[in-house]
């Protein structure tokens, strides 16, 4: 009776989870030989006898964790290579490797280096702490000495804390709260990387034959290819960023939500992708990824901006939009002065994200949750311009496969649905053919005074046609109803699962964990096996 389910799931699984989880059984699998190997090796090999008979069978254990923290150390800056990674995501290699999950990845590998850092230093302690050969002890002002003493150990000890303070700085709600904090210590593995490269220079763990030392103080070695590559990809990032990018307007919108839009002529895009932006006037250092909001056929780019940190609220303020503003519009009255009104942006990209690949599909979902709308907005406008061209005349514009769009926003407020009300009003106008389908859902309690006014245009409008010029919803003005309250998933996928028969569709995800799990969840389960089952495609935002 279960058995057509539990296979759905299955292809679901292989589908939307199978790549995510295979890699990371692979690198856990790769750690685990690594480690074995090693200590195998180091545990037979007659070229450690005398170490073997000073540090015990501690010894093999300790110098086995060296060989992880080798390898973990010699790619942990690849996933941070967004240049390559957008390139190979497009190449035939997005088919086994989940690049879009490379920030995923990196910290897996931040993880395991702590693991096996911990474990070194632990082993190291416990051995030094162990009697020896002949029974004598350390005493505990000697185990002192050794462990704070000048060497190998100070160096280790200093690369421990460069561990620590990145691990403590890296935990998700100290990343949502104290951006600044993250993105500043963050830096500090530099300082861990040049300390690794000498941690073994004093030859403590020497073999028994000639040349004792030939590995000592190589430990640069592991790191310096992924290294180069990471420094070519900033030095890239800073050339590109110099190239003139002019703010042509800014836009306040309720909830402290900011508009940017700018120009830049050498940067062509697709819908969903993102840029890295910095503000040297506010901060020097600090890049801060953005979802282009505009479309690929618009002459110029923007972004649309929460105000949720010191950097934001910091930028927001010198573009003259600070929190708790009235909304205003502010233009340059160039694009180029010699004492501009507007700061000088330099932004880097764009980067793929899973988003740009929603035209593969004939039936897409798009789930967005208040400020997560932003990838979709230019999906949406884009959408819109094939829409009025639908022939591919012109510049703007050209023929897509797309034939359904499922739109959900789900806002605590209406004030937030007034961000991209204008364009979900033109689409709905333009929208002759039923392709879209627009569903806003309200999270937050209602006045007295909104519930009036629910009340009073929902009995006026009873009766009255709902297409072309037909009534409008009381709270977004859209044709569309306003459903109060959150989603329910399964319902949505169930109806979606009836009505999109030997179809795959795509589900795309901009939001919080919660509402991603959830639609992953029911994506998986609502699957559908055979040739006439629906399939869910989940894909979610991750930069």
């Amino acid at each position: 009776m279960h058995l057509p389910f539990l296979q759905a799931y299955f292809n679901a699984w292989l589908v939307n989870d199978a790549k995510r989880h295979i890699f990371v059984a692979l690198w856990v699998i790769l750690q685990v030989t690594v480690f074995v190997v090693g200590h195998t090796n180091y545990e037979q090999s007659d070229n450690f006898t005398n170490m073997r008979e000073a540090m015990g069978s501690g010894f093999a254990y300790f110098k086995a964790t060296t060989l992880n923290l080798h390898l973990t150390t010699a790619v942990i800056l690849l996933p941070l290579c967004r240049t390559i990674i957008s390139y190979l995501r497009r190449t035939p290699l997005n088919r086994i490797i989940p690049f879009d999950d490379a920030i995923l990845f990196h910290q897996l590998i931040g993880y395991t280096i702590c693991f096996f850092a911990v474990l070194h230093m632990f082993i190291y302690a416990v051995v030094k702490a162990s009697p020896d050969s002949s029974g004598k002890r350390m005493s505990t002002s000697e185990f002192i000495n050794l462990w704070f003493g000048i060497g190998p150990q100070l160096v280790g000890n200093l690369m421990m804390t460069c561990l620590i303070l990145i691990f403590l700085t890296s935990l998700p709600f100290v990343i949502r709260r104290y951006h600044e904090l993250f993105w500043y210590t963050h830096h500090i593995s530099f300082i861990f990387f040049g300390l690794f490269s000498f941690h073994g220079s004093w030859c403590e763990m020497q073999p028994d034959r000639e040349p004792k030392c030939e590995h000592a103080g190589v430990f640069w070695k592991y790191w310096i290819f992924s290294g180069i590559l990471y420094t070519i990809e900033r030095i890239l990032r800073e050339v590109r960023a110099r190239r003139g990018t002019f703010i042509t307007k800014v836009l306040l919108h309720p909830s402290d939500v900011v508009e940017i839009q700018f120009r830049r002529a050498d940067i062509s895009y697709k819908p969903g992708q993102y840029i890295i932006l910095s503000c040297p006037e506010v901060s020097l250092l600090e890049w801060h990824p953005f979802t282009l909001t505009s479309a690929p056929q618009e002459d110029f780019l923007s972004i649309h901006m929460r105000q949720a940190g010191d950097f934001t609220q910091a930028f927001a303020r010198r573009l003259g939009c600070g929190p708790n503003l009235e909304t205003k519009k502010m233009e340059s009255v160039t694009e180029k002065t010699e004492q501009p009104l507007l700061p000088v942006i330099h932004i880097d990209g764009p980067f793929g994200s899973a988003s740009q690949d929603v035209f593969k599909y004939e039936v897409i979902t798009l789930f967005a949750a208040g400020i997560g709308v932003t990838p979709f907005a230019s999906i949406l406008k884009s959408i819109w311009y094939r829409i009025h061209y639908p022939d591919g005349s012109g510049s703007m514009g050209r023929s897509m496969r797309l034939k359904k769009v499922h739109f959900y926003w789900i806002c605590r407020d209406y004030q937030t649905v007034e961000w991209f009300q204008d364009l979900l009003r033109a689409l709905e106008e333009e929208d002759k053919d039923g392709l879209l389908e627009i569903q806003v859902y309200l999270t937050g309690e209602l006045s007295t005074e909104q519930i009036h006014n629910v009340a009073l245009n929902d009995a006026s409008n009873k009766g009255l046609e709902t297409n072309g010029d037909g009534p409008r919803d009381a709270m977004t003005g859209l044709q569309a109803p306003t459903y109060y309250g959150r989603p329910n998933m399964d319902v949505i996928f169930e109806r979606l699962s009836d009505q999109y028969h030997s179809t795959d569709v795509g589900v795309f995800v901009c939001g919080p964990k919660s509402l991603e799990k959830s639609i992953h969840v029911a994506a998986n389960t609502h699957s559908q096996a055979g040739e006439d089952g629906t399939r869910f495609i989940f894909n979610k935002e991750n930069f």
